[in-house]
């Protein structure tokens, strides 16, 4: 054996054309992603934990110290909330307007991308661009025609007469 035969092989050598440079950057890339959703969970669980803590505490523990921890958690609250019939009341009147706009928007929704999409028909670009500029066009605007629609239909005080716009525009962001 000669001792060429014995000596450790090179090191692998970058066969991509990247730099180590880009991978740094990459990196570094990556770390910023990390840092702004580390930042949004930041922003959004922070105010659903101070309902939560302030559900712990007393009206004067929550006037005198709003963003601390409650200095005697009270639990009778949260007790109180759960043996309430309206709160029940509530969640099912919710849940169900919840799966009525659900299933209507994703049927309805399915339905006509499955047409706008397989089929050519004349009006066809009419039509998605009618559902394009909808997507534009504020809730606000068409409060009162909606409102004058359901009490036509006599769907006021109902859970359809709230299910129908949402499915129709999605939750409103205001």
């Amino acid at each position: 054996m000669t001792s060429t035969a014995l000596a450790q092989p090179p090191a692998p050598s970058r066969t991509d054309g990247r730099s180590t440079a880009f991978s740094t950057r990459r990196s570094a890339t990556t770390s910023l992603r990390y840092l702004a959703a580390a930042v949004i969970v930041v922003i959004t669980v922070l105010p659903l934990l101070f309902v939560i803590l302030g559900g712990f505490k007393t009206n004067a523990d929550i006037n005198a110290h709003p963003a601390g921890l409650p200095r005697s958690w009270v639990l009778s609250n949260y007790a109180k909330i759960l043996r309430s019939a309206s709160f029940w009341h509530f969640v099912l009147n919710s849940l169900q307007i919840a799966v009525i706009a659900s299933v209507l928007a994703v049927a309805l929704g399915a339905m006509a991308a499955f047409g706008l999409s397989r089929y050519a028909f004349r009006g066809r670009e009419f039509i998605y661009t009618l559902f394009t500029i909808g997507l534009l066009f504020p809730l606000s605007v068409a409060t009162l025609p909606v409102y004058l629609l359901l009490r036509q239909f006599h769907l006021l005080e109902n859970a359809l007469g709230v299910a129908i716009p949402e499915a129709a525009v999605g939750p409103d962001p205001e």
